[in-house]
């Protein structure tokens, strides 16, 4: 197993302040039969008033959340460890 560390990082800015905003964010990795998600965290600057973390209709994790207190820029990061079996990796 080749281990992976990812981060992702969106940023929104705004001209003027945003009263609330909500969010869905398909960012977890899946686990399946050649890799395995070892770690997963969302976070959330400003942090969110509500937080729900679910499956879609496919088997995606997702999370929706929502900003009420007003805000000129949001900043999503998730950060993931995966593992990918070798024998599934591209050759070279």
């Amino acid at each position: 197993m080749i281990r992976y560390e990812i981060s992702h990082t969106t940023r929104y800015f705004h001209s003027d302040p945003v009263a609330l905003s909500h969010n869905l964010v398909h960012l977890e990795p899946r686990t399946s039969d050649h890799q395995r998600c070892m770690s997963y965290r969302l976070m959330v600057h400003p942090s969110p008033s509500d937080r729900l973390r679910r499956r879609d209709y496919f088997g995606n994790h997702t999370q929706s959340f929502a900003v009420y207190e007003p805000h000129k820029k949001m900043s999503v990061t998730a950060t993931s460890v995966v593992e990918v079996a070798a024998s599934v990796l591209p050759s070279q």
